[in-house]
This record gives structure tokens, C-alpha cells and sequence, in this order.
């Protein structure tokens, strides 16, 4: 009768090690996707501020861009062989320069900062034009230049970011952000032209500037959203570096022991692959030298001599 009434004593056994750490890596999911707010479409909100930002980059590019050789020609009076050598360069390095934006970003400065530096500096480069020189038309134009080599490759793989691995929504969250580059693609020609046929070349590369400005502040508005759902996803917006180090202390303080016997079991991987290489290599040095080398055997991990014959 009291057996019946009173608690069990096996209720009150401690969980084990494995089974608290299921628990855990079962709840913590669940933790962070009741951060990520989701918007239409069932996507996160943080990719409607990239899109906003990444419409308003492209109105700043592709508005330049357009009145580029007229204003060499009419306005410094160059020929359009050399207006269009120097249209060619300027594209050619701004697809050149996220090569090294994006190293930058992930070694020294992190997707974020590089985002906010690339703003800045195609904003000063669209002013810079304006004035109507020639010294600070080249200022203008590297400054672009740099800008979209910080600015272009990482805010695209910030849309990345935002979902997991293997998550299907990911490539409608691409197309979402492709609309509004082909958005602000459409309407830069449209204004810029406009304001240039009837105000001249200054008001369309000032037009590009203050959208430059307006994408970056919306980037600016949403940043703390888009980080939340970055790490919703399991992702982070930190130096790769910085990243590797964190992980490498939550293992070494026994936070991750599943990651950790990962590690460990990578680690012997590769160092049976190297031995594997350079296997044939110390064979054929021994018999060069007509001496013995000595070859892993990865069945007991014991060393197996192999004397070569006499030449």
C-alpha cells in the first residue's frame, strides 16, 4: 500500500550524460527558431532589410553606370574610345575587388563592418563625382571600386546565413534578393535618366549617392534583426577566425564532447591519409638507398618493416 502511494525510487534516477545531451541538443534548436521572426512567405524579416538595402546598392551602381561615358563625353569631352576603356576598366575591377572584400571580411574586419565600410565609401565616390573635376572624378571611381568589393560579396552571403543547411526556403530567399537587384536596377535607369536629361549629370550621380545612403541605412535599421536570425540559423556574422577559436574553447571545456570525439576522429583520419601518401615516396627512397622503410599498417597500428632487396 505505502509502495502504491509513495514515489518510485526509480523516478529518481539522475539522467545520463548521453541523454542530457540529446535533451539539449534537442531543446537548443527549438530555442533558436522561436527567435527567428518569420515575415511573408514564411522567411525571415532579416532578408527583407537585405533586400531593401541590396535595391537601393544597385539603384547607386547601375545609375552611375549609365550616365558613365555620356559624362565623359559631354562633360570632360573625351573621345568614346577612351570614355568606353575607362567604362571597361571601372566594371572590370568591380567584379575583380570581392575577391578581396570578401578574404578581408572573413579574416580581419566580419561580414557586418565590411557591409558598412563598402556603404560608405560608394556614397563618398558618388559625391566625389559631382564635383566635376577631373582628380576627384578617379577618387570617385576607386572609391566605388573598394566600396563594392567590401559591400558586394557579403551581403549576398548574408542571405545564406539566414537558413541551414539543406533548408529548401533558401533558394526563394536568393530569388526574393535577385528581385530587388533587378528592381533597382530598373528604376536607376528610369530616375537617374531622368533627372540628367532635365537637371544635368550632378543631380543623377547625386541621386545615386543618396540611394547608396538609404541602403545603408536600412541595413543599419534592420542589423540587429539580421543578426538574431543569422544565429537562429546557427550561423554567425564574426571573423571565421574568432568563430574557429570559439569553437575550438567549447570543446576544450567539454561543452561539446560529441564535436570534440568528432575532432579527434578527423584528426586520426587525415593522419592515416598522410601516412598512406607518403607511403610509395619512403618505399622508394629505401630501396634508392637500399636500406628499409617502414610502412603503417592500419589494421593493429603497429609499424610493419620492409627491407628491399639488394640491387
Amino acid at each position: 500500500m505505502l509502495d502504491t502511494i509513495g514515489p518510485r525510487t526509480n523516478s529518481l534516477r539522475p539522467v545520463s550524460q548521453a541523454s542530457a545531451i540529446s535533451a539539449g541538443s534537442e531543446i537548443e534548436p527549438k530555442a533558436a527558431q522561436s527567435e527567428q521572426k518569420l515575415g511573408p512567405g514564411g522567411h525571415p524579416w532579416g532578408l527583407y532589410f537585405l533586400f531593401g538595402t541590396e535595391m537601393w546598392e544597385r539603384f547607386c551602381y547601375y545609375g552611375m553606370r549609365a550616365l558613365l561615358v555620356l559624362y565623359l563625353i559631354e562633360g570632360f569631352g573625351w573621345q568614346p574610345h577612351d570614355s568606353s576603356s575607362v567604362y571597361k576598366w571601372y566594371t572590370s575591377l568591380v567584379y575583380l575587388t570581392p575577391l578581396i572584400g570578401g578574404y578581408l571580411a572573413d579574416r580581419f574586419l566580419g561580414i557586418r563592418a565590411s557591409i558598412i565600410i563598402g556603404g560608405i565609401l560608394m556614397a563618398i565616390g558618388e559625391f566625389a563625382i559631382t564635383t566635376g573635376t577631373t582628380s576627384f572624378f578617379y577618387i570617385g571611381l576607386g572609391l566605388l571600386i573598394c566600396g563594392n568589393g567590401f559591400f558586394k560579396p557579403n551581403i549576398s552571403t548574408l542571405v545564406g546565413k539566414m537558413y541551414k543547411e539543406g533548408d529548401p526556403r533558401r533558394d526563394g530567399a536568393f530569388t526574393i534578393f535577385y528581385m530587388g537587384i533587378n528592381l533597382g536596377a530598373g528604376i536607376a535607369g528610369v530616375a537617374c535618366g531622368y533627372l540628367h536629361e532635365h537637371y544635368g549629370f550632378r543631380s543623377g550621380f547625386a541621386a545615386a549617392g543618396v540611394g547608396m545612403l538609404i541602403g545603408l541605412s536600412t541595413f543599419l535599421l534592420g542589423r540587429k534583426q539580421i543578426q538574431r536570425d543569422v544565429e537562429a540559423a546557427g550561423n554567425s556574422m564574426e571573423i571565421a577566425a574568432k568563430v574557429d577559436a570559439n569553437e575550438c574553447g567549447r570543446s576544450s571545456r567539454g561543452l561539446r564532447p560529441t564535436k570534440r570525439i568528432a575532432r579527434s576522429s578527423v584528426t586520426s583520419a587525415r593522419s592515416c591519409a598522410r601516412s598512406s601518401l607518403l607511403a610509395p615516396l619512403r618505399l622508394y627512397v629505401a630501396q634508392r638507398r637500399g636500406g628499409c622503410a617502414k610502412r603503417p599498417s592500419f589494421g593493429n597500428g603497429e609499424a610493419v618493416s620492409r627491407v628491399s632487396s639488394s640491387r
